[in-house]
């Protein structure tokens, strides 16, 4: 797994821009972040301990999938987030 800082300003939170690539494990740790996705496989964080998770997933390279949802055009983004039941995401081609 290759998960790096991108840049040096954190954003709200002192959240930064992370780059992921490879299998990936997300925590609750993770939620309000930003990631650059280059060929990821993503698993997130259990729904039933994650209310009020939420990320954005942005496809750089490759092709990436978050917990079975595919990103792979150029600037793609998925915005995810939880309710404590399930992950739900939004997905748009820029």
């Amino acid at each position: 797994m290759a998960n790096t800082i991108t840049g040096n300003v954190a954003g709200w939170g002192g959240k930064y821009v992370a780059e992921i690539s490879g299998a990936v494990t997300l925590t609750k740790a993770d939620a309000g972040k930003v990631f650059l996705c280059a060929a990821a496989t993503v698993t997130l964080p259990t729904a039933a301990d994650s209310a009020g998770w939420n990320a954005i997933f942005i496809h750089k390279s490759g092709t990436s999938t978050v917990n079975s949802i595919t990103i792979n055009a150029a600037g793609e983004l998925s915005i995810v987030v939880c309710d404590g039941s399930a992950f739900y995401s939004g997905n748009s081609n820029t």
